[in-house]
């Protein structure tokens, strides 16, 4: 007997419950949208038809919804005299989402979520918002900013046309969104985050993040003319990720990163100009500690096609690289200034210690497919082949070079300058010069051609890179 009443008072609270939860409509119960989220509690659900609203909304009761009907219901946000902190949609309570509607001309931000505190002003507790299915347009200057707001989700959302999104915040989630002709894309701050399988057209910089423990999969970059992604901490993935016709990955620090099966092309130069812009390379690396770089393509590129610099256990498998330094030809070979070896090659290794460079496939760039200088560095085999200088080209002691495959190439097949390095079973056929050395070698054994040869071709110039 007790049992059935306990049952029986626990489905009268679950319809209790049920009960609370409500559906406030605009315009048909309330004239502004205001007004609805004002008479809205947790659980409920503000209901916006289509039409214009000339308001600023500020959402301040935890785990409501405010939903539109979609892209006909548009909130024309007007301006508000306090720059600091106006938004079309403001939301200072957690749990809070926004889903289906449109905001234009919004001064300063479109949608605004404040975390804890924003400077010295406690302004709200803002925490797991989600946004989905929303189209910012023409903000004054931003369309989404928060601050010290975690669990954030961005969501099949559409910013287009100036301004830019700004995320301060943990946890975050940007999940296929479309960013076209923004300043700053996507900007994010202070903790991990997804980005996944967003659409990024005409940004400077797409991609801008600091956190650790951050992936960014998937998504499309097209015309990104400063950084199509700047991105370092530890514990991050950038794989997967297609960018086109501008510049490439800047990674400028962190620690235990994996870089995998990314495709970039026509990386290096400014759309309809010849100017080279930042970064450096199709991926560019400064100073991380521990990276793997694997399974890319990059082809087409004015500048290396990678390029790591002052950095500790990096490991590069894998990869492709074609038509690297392709800016730096008409340069070198057209009478002016000569552009330094490096901006032409496949594979750029700068100083640091502990690398690998292993099973990757190089050709036809303007200079060397892989040039090295650093010490102790292991390449093994490689297949690197018509380049207009080197093979593979070292210059540092020790390490190990074995199982390459160098041919064609308009310098040197290999072509190294240290002491103490072991090479073993490479093939090189059909270079200038199959092997050069110009210090005392380790241990050698099972090369094609023996051992270093002094033989000389003509170099045709005609068949460099265009």
């Amino acid at each position: 007997m007790r049992t059935l009443v306990a049952s029986a008072t626990l489905v009268s609270c679950l319809v209790a419950a049920e009960a609370v939860a409500a559906t406030l409509k605009v315009p048909s119960q309330f004239a502004t949208i205001q007004a609805a989220v004002t008479a809205a509690v947790s659980g409920d659900t503000v209901l916006i038809a289509k039409g214009t609203y000339f308001e600023n909304v500020t959402i301040a009761t935890a785990g409501i919804t405010l939903k539109g009907s979609g892209a006909n219901t548009i909130i024309d946000a007007r301006p508000d005299p306090n720059f600091g902190t106006g938004a079309a949609v403001r939301i200072v309570a957690s749990d809070v989402t926004v889903t289906n509607l449109r905001v234009r001309h919004a001064a300063p931000n479109g949608f605004m979520v404040l975390g804890v505190e924003d400077g010295n002003i406690d302004i709200g507790t803002a925490s797991n918002v989600t946004l989905s299915k929303l189209t910012s347009e023409h903000p004054l200057a931003y369309h989404v900013r928060t601050s010290n707001s975690d669990g954030l989700t961005l969501d099949r959302c559409t910013f287009k046309f100036g301004g830019r999104v700004s995320i301060e915040g943990d946890g975050v989630t940007v999940n296929k969104c479309a960013f076209r002709m923004l300043e700053l894309a996507l900007g994010i701050d202070g903790g991990s985050a997804t980005i996944t399988g967003n659409k990024f057209e005409h940004c400077p910089i797409a991609i801008l993040s600091g956190g650790d423990d951050t992936s960014i999969k998937s998504n499309s970059i097209t015309n990104a003319t400063l950084f199509a992604i700047f991105h370092g901490g530890a514990n991050g993935e950038i794989s997967s990720n297609t960018i086109k016709n501008g510049t490439g990955i800047f990674i400028p620090g962190g620690s235990a990163l994996l870089v995998s099966k990314n495709k970039l092309s026509t990386i290096g130069v400014s759309p309809n100009t010849t100017s080279l812009v930042s970064p450096g390379a199709g991926i560019f690396v400064d100073g991380v500690i521990g990276i793997t770089i694997e399974k890319n393509s990059i082809s087409d590129c004015s500048v290396p096609g990678m390029w790591l610099l002052d950095c500790t256990n990096a490991e590069l498998t894998q990869n492709t690289v074609t038509r690297a330094g392709l800016r730096a030809a008409s340069v070198v070979f057209g009478g002016g200034p000569t552009i330094p070896q490096a901006r032409g090659a496949g594979i750029y290794l700068q100083n640091g210690t502990g690398h690998s460079i292993v099973s990757n496939k190089l050709s036809s760039c303007v200079h060397d497919g892989i040039l090295v200088e650093a010490n102790g560095v292991l390449i093994d085999g490689n297949q690197s082949s018509s380049h207009g200088e080197d093979g593979i080209e070292v210059i540092g002691d020790n390490g190990s070079i074995s199982d390459n495959v160098m041919k064609s190439n308009l310098g040197e097949g290999l072509d190294l300058s240290g002491n103490g390095i072991t090479v073993s079973g490479n093939t090189m056929t059909g270079n200038r010069v199959n092997w050069r050395n110009s210090g005392a070698l380790g241990a050698t054994s099972g090369n094609s051609p023996a051992a270093p040869d002094t033989t000389d071709v003509e170099i045709d110039y005609d068949a460099l890179p265009s």
